[in-house]
């Protein structure tokens, strides 16, 4: 399962985790870049991939939790927000031209 080390610098982003498999390099990037989300940090790696990559979100306290489940491999993603409906529509219609 080939991931990438170290690729997170900056600000929004989690210094404590920063292995993160290839299909959730492009959400967290993405997300970074938006106005409203504040701090985005990877959490668990699934080790198993997906014929179909799709992205699952889930309301939590501050944001949401994004479970992103890739060709490789599957990561759940925190992404801190004040605009949780927002950033997800977003995040959804940038994975979409991703993913054709």
């Amino acid at each position: 399962m080939p991931t990438k080390r170290r690729l997170l610098k900056g600000a929004k982003f989690s210094a404590s985790h920063t292995t993160v498999v290839p299909d959730a390099v492009y959400v967290i990037q993405f997300a970074g870049e938006l106005k409203s989300v504040t701090k985005v940090s990877p959490h668990l790696i699934i080790p198993k991939g997906s014929r179909h990559p799709r992205l699952k979100f889930h309301p939590r306290s501050g944001g949401l939790e994004c479970i992103v489940h890739g060709r490789d491999a599957g990561q759940h993603l925190w992404i801190y927000t004040n605009d949780p409906v927002q950033v997800q529509q977003d995040i959804q219609a940038a994975w979409k031209i991703y993913i054709t």
